[in-house]
């Protein structure tokens, strides 16, 4: 029976100063490329670029891009709603219908960012080669989505109990 090897050497991590996978080769022996023993260990970047590399799913991959797209639409939905509560509580008189500013954040939420969240989990959802770096992909797609999903719900929640106990 062979000897687990290091999860680290799994995901092709361990490089040499000059670039070079040496996840195959000893942590004492010398690089093949430039002969030099240090080596430079990533952490989860170096990960998602393994896995990214080396994952032959480009479904996958574009669910990771949909998903990013998703938690980028999510952040800024929820700036916008930072926004609008600031707005709203500053002194002054802003117009009688100022307050339907509250209603862009849900319908964004709503007709942008749900359709969003969806596209991005379908394709990370459908059968395909499951192989580890497809599983990196996948893992990072559903945290992604799901911040970018969940995120301008508690941000409005709380934006809208800020309103309300100002008043």
């Amino acid at each position: 029976m062979t000897a687990p090897r290091d999860r680290s050497e799994t995901f092709g991590e361990i490089r040499c100063r000059c670039g070079y996978d040496r996840a195959g080769s000893g942590r004492d022996h010398p690089c093949p490329e430039c002969g030099e023993v240090e080596i430079w260990q990533g952490g989860s970047f170096a990960q998602l670029r393994w896995a990214w590399r080396t994952s032959g799913s480009r479904v996958a991959k574009a669910g990771l891009i949909f998903a990013l797209f998703s938690l980028l639409l999510g952040l800024t939905n929820s700036t916008l709603t930072i926004y609008v509560v600031a707005w709203l509580m500053t002194p002054g008189f802003k117009g009688g219908m100022a307050g339907m500013a509250l209603l862009y954040p849900p319908l964004i939420w709503a007709f942008l960012q749900l359709p969003a969240t969806l596209l991005a989990l379908v394709p990370l959802t459908v059968c395909g080669p499951s192989t580890e770096a497809v599983g990196i992909i996948r893992r990072l797609g559903f945290c992604l989505s799901g911040i970018g999903f969940v995120v301008p719900v508690v941000i409005f929640a709380v934006a809208i109990g800020a309103l309300i106990a100002s008043d």
